[in-house]
């Protein structure tokens, strides 16, 4: 049998640790919507894609904490299915954090062996995850940690982490409270007015 968890990772990731099913099929019914048939004698599923306009929120950038000799700066904030916070990390000039993370990576790349696989070094952006994140509104939102991502070829210093739920719309003041290892911490405001597509508020 095919239950709805596995047909939801089957569509969306692609694929399971299980064995695709071998007679399934797909069917574009209309824009967003998709009949899905994995050969079950029971179930079908029927798909619907829902197109959700991302919010960006005025943001001020400034420090928000520190680790590992950076300066960890919020830079954009966002409201769609999540509301999503990213941070950028910043070592002052002199540091070799990044220059380390380089040399590290194209040495893993070299030595690189499938029959004694070794973890890649971690992005410089890692360390942000240091520093905790706490998220409320005025609204009394009880926000949590859905998922986050750190790192990336272009940009081995950038964090980002996406809070659900999304900022409800008659929200108006989110309250963003940031805690370092070091001891700091830091409280932003940021108004949670939504708008437009791609609008700035």
């Amino acid at each position: 049998m095919i239950d709805l968890s596995r047909a939801t990772t089957e569509l969306v990731f692609g694929g399971s640790r299980h064995d695709p099913p071998p007679n399934s099929s797909r069917e574009l019914l209309a824009d967003g919507l998709v009949h899905a048939d994995f050969d079950d004698p029971d179930w079908v599923y029927l798909v619907q894609v829902t197109q959700v306009p991302r919010v960006r929120l005025s943001v001020p950038e400034s420090v928000v904490g520190h680790v590992e000799g950076a300066d960890v700066y919020l830079v954009t904030a966002s409201v769609a299915n999540h509301l999503t916070l990213e941070l950028i990390g910043r070592e002052p000039a002199g540091e070799p954090i990044l220059s380390e993370y380089v040399a590290a990576s194209a040495t893993w790349h070299e030595t690189f062996s499938r029959d004694d696989p070794v973890d890649p070094p971690r992005w410089p952006a890692e360390r942000l995850t240091e520093v905790s994140m706490t998220v409320t509104d005025d609204r009394g939102t009880a926000y949590r940690l859905g998922s986050a991502q750190a790192g990336g070829e272009d940009a081995p210093w950038r964090y980002i982490a996406r809070f659900r739920p999304p900022t409800p719309p008659d929200a108006r003041t989110l309250h963003l409270h940031f805690e370092s290892p070091d001891g700091s911490s830091c409280t932003v405001d940021l108004p949670a007015s939504t708008s437009e597509p791609g609008a700035r508020r």
